[in-house]
This record gives structure tokens, sequence and C-alpha cells, in this order.
């Protein structure tokens, strides 16, 4: 009697079992792939949103300079017409142009960085520099009083540009810029 042949098992569940291990192998290395690039993406996104801010905040912090250095040149140049007036000179004004033409490029972009309020208060803050800038280099005879109101609203409008910068930038508001101090009559005649 011959030896009776072992039934042959079904191939196809082996077959299946291959395909779906490998259906299996593949699909993971797919969405290890995906999960990689968003991953990437993300912190492609978050470095990118950093360099913003960073930028941002430095030209900020060009733009406060700028308003404080003009404002520092007028200040001088008030204190030189009046100084100018006593000698019967001519004012120099040649800082407070360049201090001028210097905070209207760095105003410019921050008016191309910054959100809409922040880049409200910055041309306002410019405005108010150049109503103080008028004030102080009128050549007709200007009340003091007109150019203290006019330096009042510049340092306002300052105090009030960096405030909105530190919020945009999600740092607290600052203190008010201070007035400058009561001027002292150093000049014993003028009493």
């Amino acid at each position: 009697m011959a030896a009776a042949a072992a039934p042959a098992a079904p191939v196809w569940p082996l077959l299946a079992v291959a395909g779906i291990t490998v259906a299996g192998t593949l699909g993971a290395t797919v969405l290890t792939l995906l999960w990689s690039a968003r991953r990437e993406d993300r912190r492609w996104q978050r470095e990118r949103q950093d360099r913003h801010e960073q930028n941002r905040a430095a030209e900020y912090a060009k733009l406060v300079a700028a308003l404080h250095a003009w404002y520092t040149a007028l200040t001088s140049a008030r204190a030189g017409r009046l100084n100018a007036g006593l000698l019967d000179e001519e004012p120099d004004t040649s800082d407070d142009r360049r201090q001028r033409t210097a905070t209207r490029e760095v105003v410019a972009m921050v008016d191309f960085m910054a959100p809409p309020n922040v880049r409200e208060l910055a041309w306002r803050a410019v405005r108010a520099g150049e109503m103080y800038y008028i004030q102080v280099t009128a050549p007709s005879p200007v009340s003091e009083d007109d150019i203290e109101a006019a330096a009042k609203r510049f340092r306002q409008s300052r105090t009030a540009l960096s405030d909105a910068m530190r919020e945009d930038l999600g740092l607290q508001p600052g203190a008010e810029i201070a007035e400058p101090p009561k001027r002292r009559r150093s000049m014993p005649w003028r009493r």
C-alpha cells in the first residue's frame, strides 16, 4: 500500500498573512514619514514665528530709540533756540532734521511688520514729533506754552506707542515716560 499523501494545506491563508504583514510594514513606514514631516513643519513654523517676533522686537527697539533721539535733539534745539535768541544768532537745526529723517526710515519698517494698532500709534507718535519739530524750528515767535504742549503730546504718544509695543510682544506695560525736570533759571538776569 502506498503511503497516503498528506492533505495539502491551503496556500491562501499564508499569502493573506504575508500580504497583511507587508501592507502593515509599508503603512507604518508611510505613517511615520507623515508624522515626522508634520512635526518638522510645526518646528519650522515655530522657528519662523520666533524669528519674526525677534525681528519685530528689534525694529520696535530701533523706533523707540529713534523717537527718543529725536525728542532729545528737539529739546536741545529748544534750549539752543532760547540761547540763540539771546545772542541774536540763527539756531542750528541740522541734528533735528537728521533725527527726523532717521525716525521716518525706521517707522516705515515698523509699519511693514507691526499689527494695525501699533502702526497707528507709531505714525501718531511721528506726527506728534513733527508738530514739536514745527514748534521748535518755526521762524516766527512761538510761545513757550505752545512748545511745551507739543512736547507733552510727543511724550504721551511715545508712552502709548511703547505700551502697545510691549503688549504686542507679550510684555508688561512700562511706566509713563517721565516729565523732564522743571527748568532752572541759570541766568540770573532773566528772573
